[in-house]
């Protein structure tokens, strides 16, 4: 359309006085400008747009990057959780965690929080909301991981921990899982270790399968 008024423009200029022609070609200018102002406006929407999609998927790649069930073994699931646990977080690594347990019918779930920098009662509240919900759905939940600060925060919540095993390490925390399950660790034959170190793995599995 401007370039039809332009053409107009060309041909009555012979008819009008140069006042009459600059006020026109002023016209169309102002056309032009806001012609060209909604195109950038729409470019920048749009690319506001992408930039918005591109980051909530970037998010939602990252909360399952620092929340993810790893079938450690036959019924048994382990869930480290790296960074900061807030309410949506919570939510999502609870839903996962559930769904694994119930799709692998797992008995038992070792869940990390070493990776957590801060472990207050917010996020201990989340904690024992997703080992209720685990409990529920008839697996067993071992705490490993959990900082002194951990431990004082969850203690002034005044909760029952009878459906929690706590460990201090990941280490622990898997050799008491697998016990759970009558599965246990022992070193493979000539793996280089001397008899000794040997003996004495193979009488601590046995002391643990026999409590």
């Amino acid at each position: 359309m401007l370039t039809r008024h332009l053409l107009r423009l060309e041909s009555e200029e012979g008819g009008e006085t140069a006042s009459e022609r600059e006020a026109v070609r002023a016209e169309a200018l102002v056309r032009l400008d806001a012609v060209l102002d909604r195109l950038t406006l729409l470019s920048l929407n749009a690319y506001v747009k992408t930039r918005e999609r591109i980051i909530a998927q970037q998010s939602l790649s990252l909360v399952e990057l620092s929340s993810p069930v790893v079938r450690l073994w036959d019924k048994v699931l382990l869930v480290p959780l790296i960074g900061v646990i807030d309410t949506v977080r919570a939510r999502q690594f609870t839903e996962r965690m559930l769904a694994a347990i119930s799709r692998h019918e797992a008995v038992v779930t070792i869940l990390d929080v070493t990776g957590v920098p801060v472990f207050d009662t917010g996020v201990a509240r989340h904690i024992m909301k997703a080992i209720d919900a685990a409990h529920l759905l008839g697996a067993r939940i071992v705490l490993t991981g959990l900082s002194p600060e951990g431990a004082l925060a969850l203690t002034k919540l005044n909760i029952d921990f009878v459906n929690v095993i706590s460990r201090a390490s990941l280490r622990a925390g898997v050799a008491e899982a697998l016990a759970m399950v009558g599965r246990r660790i022992v070193p493979m034959a000539g793996s280089g270790l001397d008899h000794g170190a040997a003996n004495r793995a193979a009488i601590g599995a046995a002391s643990g399968e026999t409590r």
